[in-house]
């Protein structure tokens, strides 16, 4: 049995994210995760070795934190996606998992105030690209938002920003992988598009 004192605290850090996660479906029970190979919406690829109360003791395959041993919350443990495949999990994924794993994420770099809050926004408002997670020629192939002037009128006054306290919180989704978007001049009145990206996964080319 593992001796609670050895069983490193969790990350303070992701607590917002847990909450969210628990919105999520659960894909297992948590006590049959032992030896199974999973992907974290925060962005890990794991394996469970043993239980401990509230998780699991992993190995951490895939990750800033990669050859080490982590605590994982139960809740993680069950939302995370299959990652025995040869593929990257979010290559099949659908537009709601991937949105899911961005969400989290979000919420692990901006728990809370305005940036969370733009978080919150464009995960509501982001439409699945056509043949996701595969695009048409010329379209992108993440969901993305238009920021045209009707939707950056509305996003301003959901996040309660200024046109420039918006573009320094895209700048910041940004910065963090979080987004793809060029800064635009504020007096445009199009912004073009804002695709939600994933530290670090691309998709995998067929």
């Amino acid at each position: 049995m593992t001796n609670p004192q050895t069983v490193p605290r969790p990350d303070p850090s992701l607590v917002s994210a847990l909450h969210y996660l628990r919105s999520q479906p659960r894909l297992r029970p948590p006590e049959e995760a032992g030896g199974k190979r999973l992907y974290l919406h925060r962005g890990w690829t794991v394996t469970p070795l043993h239980p401990y109360h509230g998780g699991w003791i992993c190995n951490v395959i895939s990750a800033p934190a990669a050859d080490t041993r982590r605590p994982i919350n139960t809740i993680e443990i069950a939302t995370a996606l299959p990652a025995d495949a040869p593929e990257h999990p979010l290559d099949t994924a659908d537009h709601a998992t991937y949105l899911a794993v961005w969400r989290t994420q979000t919420l692990i770099h901006f728990p809370n105030g305005r940036r969370a809050a733009l978080g919150r926004w464009l995960t509501e408002h982001a439409p699945p690209p056509p043949a996701y997670p595969l695009a048409q020629p010329g379209l992108p192939a993440r969901p993305a938002v238009t920021l045209d002037a009707v939707t950056l009128h509305r996003l301003i006054l959901q996040v309660h920003t200024t046109r420039a306290g918006l573009a320094q919180l895209l700048g910041f989704h940004a910065a963090a992988g979080l987004l793809v978007h060029e800064q635009p001049r504020l007096s445009q009145p199009h912004w073009g598009q804002a695709q939600l990206t994933i530290p670090g996964y691309h998709r995998s080319q067929s």
